[in-house]
């Protein structure tokens, strides 16, 4: 198990690597987020594929205030076979740029925080990424959307350098 564990970190040590490489695309936020209109349900309707969400559908992501400080992340999705796969994490604000927070789904280590950027949200659509070119999400409040709320999602990830070629569109509702 102990070995398993560290192969892994030493891959997604080398998949960072490759993440962070050139040409990479702007994942500077527009502007700050007041992270209490960020509270809530949101589901992910289009997402670059990765090793923790491959093959999962019917995706959605929770933020809850915690009162110990930052945010409160569950991330739910299901499998082929229905079954459900959630992953809890905690969040903070990352002061150092705005409309950043840093996020750990590793509850025995906390001091390993992944950086993620709100591109882009008006309350009700939202432009997540990593801080390079492997990490995207298109997130909606609505589990069903129109194509149209998406373009201008999609028009802006385009527009900072993101290859939309790898959008994986995520099935809404699962089932």
């Amino acid at each position: 198990m102990f070995w398993k564990a560290i192969l892994n970190a030493v891959v997604e040590r080398l998949r960072r690597r490759e993440c962070m490489s050139e040409p990479r695309p702007n994942t500077m936020p527009k502007q700050a987020v007041d992270w209490r209109l960020f509270l809530g349900r949101w589901y992910e309707q289009a997402r670059f594929e990765h090793a923790f969400e491959k093959g999962l559908e019917g995706c959605y992501a929770e933020y809850e205030s915690d009162p110990r400080g930052g945010l409160s992340v569950t991330n739910v999705g299901y499998d082929s076979r229905g079954n459900r796969h959630v992953a809890r994490g905690k969040a903070i604000e990352d002061t150092g740029v705005p409309g950043g927070l840093r996020v750990s789904f590793v509850p025995m280590y906390r001091c390993f925080f992944a950086p993620y950027r709100v591109l882009m949200t008006d309350g009700e659509t939202a432009l997540i990424s990593g801080e390079g070119k492997c990490y995207l999400w298109l997130l909606t409040r609505e589990q069903v959307v129109p194509t149209s709320v998406l373009r201008p999602l999609m028009r802006e990830a385009a527009r900072r350098g993101f290859d939309l070629k790898r959008l994986h569109i995520t099935r809404q509702p699962w089932g």
